[in-house]
């Protein structure tokens, strides 16, 4: 993508050196717009898919599977196609072979696990996530995994709420039934302080939100709130454990 400057009332043309965008492939693959009406209309949910940057690769989810390439090799158009083929993943977990994602799929597919590098998939939602007073429906949002021990999970699950495995997926416990219930957006841990826990969206009342706890989901509070607002997702700085940046609306 070029764009155009305005400079001293005369339109200027952008050189190669100030580019500012430039396309790297998977235009249609990765169409969220289109992605999003098919995941609405077929599952009767939104779809957010993510882009994760892991041990120097880029992984895109897509409404077919995950695409990835090596960061160092931005200057081409390939894309492998690596994991989950035919599923609309959202975001993923890895330990060695072993990739667990969650998806926009609303039934025992919405967590899948597979073993070998993402060749084959089994589904691996918990029973006690399909709730009958929810239509037997479950709607993942977010899953992260501890930067200090890759077992460590979190996932963010509506109706359930944030919900926790120390066994990569095998089993879940609840530590927070709060939820936005409007928008849910954002689960992990601070990187620096693995008991420190957030999660982030927006209320029935459109009141954003960070929930967090200080003490491995214990105990809970807002620390952030505001009317008319969403807060989608938190960065976090990798100098300073107390600074820590969230996007919103």
């Amino acid at each position: 993508m070029f764009i155009s400057c305005k400079d001293d009332n005369n339109l200027r043309e952008i050189t190669d050196d100030e580019k500012i965008f430039e396309y790297i492939g998977l235009k249609d693959k990765a169409n969220v717009i289109e992605a999003q009406e098919k995941v609405w209309n077929t599952y009767g949910r939104p779809y957010r898919p993510s882009v994760q940057v892991v041990d120097g690769y880029i992984y895109i989810a897509t409404w077919s599977g995950i695409y990835r390439k090596p960061a160092k090799s931005l200057n081409n158009m390939d894309w492998e196609k690596f994991a989950f083929s035919g599923l609309p993943v959202i975001q993923f977990v890895m330990k060695g072979d072993s990739i667990i994602a969650i998806t926009a799929c609303t039934d025992e597919k919405a967590f899948v696990l597979s073993t070998d590098g993402g060749k084959t998939c089994k589904a691996i939602t918990p029973p006690e996530f399909l709730i009958e007073e929810n239509e037997l429906k479950v709607i993942p949002y977010s899953i992260s995994q501890n930067s200090q021990n890759a077992n460590s999970l979190l996932a963010l699950v509506e109706p359930i709420g944030v919900v926790k495995s120390v066994n990569f997926g095998k089993s879940w416990k609840t530590i927070s039934t709060f939820y936005g219930g409007y928008q849910n957006w954002f689960v992990g841990f601070h990187p620096q302080d693995t008991t420190n826990i957030y999660n982030t969206g927006e209320t029935m009342i459109f009141e954003s939100f960070i929930n967090a706890s200080c003490n491995d989901g214990k105990d809970w509070i807002i620390l952030e709130n505001e009317r008319n607002n969403c807060i989608h997702h938190i960065a976090f700085d990798p100098t300073n454990p107390n600074i820590m940046i969230y996007s919103g609306e």
